[in-house]
């Protein structure tokens, strides 16, 4: 629930509000609140910072919060840049899924991005995609010719590399198309399978079928 009204907010007070950091104490929500509150007069009273320089105030705030993360999650450069071209909202959600853990945080945190940008829709989560791995538009007319699951699936694995991008788009591309028809035929089979087991155990069809 914090986090619905916290991306419900307007785009410069909800920097505003990240900022500041997390929300600590018995009831976190309520902090939230009363942050949001505080912040939202400021915009309103005489001399806020709303009435500061245009382009300073919004970039400094997503800026100090994405530094805060980057401080205490040890990443490599590809891994900084992908999150900050993020949106900020796609920012705050891969912070706010935690501490990056593991051997190999700057993977995580770019599984952590894909992931997000899956979630958004076919057509958003493509755009990124497409960005983010650095394809031409031949490959992003690829992608959009997919079907939503396909798609999906592909941006979910995460952001292309190597020399050869679009044959690694190709590659990805064929190995889900197989795995599917797979998985197809095996429920196909079990399907089968499972209904004439069902017209055997009713008797209705002969022993030796």
């Amino acid at each position: 629930a914090s986090e619905a009204v916290l991306l419900s907010l307007p785009e410069s007070l909800r920097k505003s509000v990240l900022v500041d950091g997390p929300c600590h104490g018995a009831d976190p929500s309520a902090v939230l609140m009363q942050r949001v509150l505080a912040k939202r007069s400021q915009l309103v009273a005489p001399g806020s910072f709303s009435q500061a320089p245009q382009g300073t105030s919004a970039a400094v705030h997503t800026q100090s919060f994405v530094d805060k993360f980057f401080m205490e999650n040890l990443v490599d450069a590809r891994a900084r840049a992908a999150l900050m071209q993020q949106p900020s909202e796609i920012q705050f959600k891969a912070i706010r899924m935690g501490k990056l853990t593991g051997p190999d945080p700057s993977a995580l945190l770019l599984k952590r991005i894909s992931l997000l940008q899956a979630q958004q829709g076919p057509q958003d989560a493509i755009t990124n995609f497409i960005a983010n791995s650095g394809l031409d538009a031949s490959c992003e007319k690829v992608m959009r010719s997919l079907r939503t699951d396909l798609a999906q699936q592909v941006i979910a694995e995460g952001q292309l590399f190597g020399n050869r991008l679009s044959a690694a788009l190709s590659g990805r591309i064929r190995r889900m198309r197989t795995a599917a028809a797979a998985s197809q035929q095996t429920a196909q089979y079990i399907e089968a399978a499972s209904h004439q087991l069902a017209q055997y155990m009713s008797g209705s069809l002969p022993n030796g079928s």
